[in-house]
């Protein structure tokens, strides 16, 4: 059996193409008969909405919900791929939880029932270096970093790739960086190539 693998697509910052990397995955990787699992990691629900949940009353239960009582919360969507959708309700969750015991593990252990059912779960993180983040990096086997080609693309970079390593050392051994994908970019102009290089 090949092995499952967990990737967190991840930076704090917005607006840098997360949610549509993941959506854009997810469905090539339906595409080649692999099994997915996107996980909506966001309280404002973006990934869940985009896929056609605006209605938080339309699914039983949110990524909040399986976080504190493992309730079954995955949605079998039209696209070829589950999801385990995010609403407002996970907003504060990281306060919550901020007391719990082993708080940077909770999320592990609830992808763990889950993920040898699938052949990739890809975690659409939320934009801030916070537990939700730290949690995803738990969770995960790699990370693909999206980075938009503007001018202040690096800002930041440094500092999430000291949470990476952090993690590695700390909570997560086999954790590795898959790459950092270049969004939003217009490869025929100099600044686009200035960036990538840069980047």
């Amino acid at each position: 059996m090949s092995k499952r693998k967990v990737i967190a697509i991840t930076n704090q910052k917005g607006g840098v193409g997360k949610t549509v990397t993941s959506i854009s995955l997810g469905a090539c990787l339906a595409k080649y008969n692999k099994k997915g699992l996107v996980v909506d990691f966001d309280p404002k629900g973006s990934l869940t909405k985009g896929l056609g949940y605006r209605d938080s009353n339309s699914y039983p239960y949110s990524i909040n919900e399986t976080y504190m009582n493992y309730k079954n919360a995955i949605i079998h969507t039209d696209e070829s791929f589950a999801l385990l959708p995010a609403n407002i309700s996970l907003s504060g969750a990281d306060i919550r939880l901020s007391n719990v015991m082993s708080r940077e593990t909770i999320f592990k252990r609830v992808i763990d029932t889950v993920k040898n059912d699938y052949d990739y779960v890809l975690i659409d993180s939320n934009p801030a270096l916070n537990l939700f983040t730290i949690n995803g990096l738990v969770a995960a086997d790699s990370v693909i970093i999206p980075a938009q080609a503007e001018p202040y693309a690096c800002d930041g970079l440094n500092d999430l790739l000291h949470t990476i390593a952090t993690e590695k050392k700390q909570l997560n051994p086999v954790l590795k960086i898959d790459g950092i994908l270049i969004t939003m970019t217009d490869a025929r102009t100099n600044l686009s190539k200035h960036i990538a290089n840069e980047v």
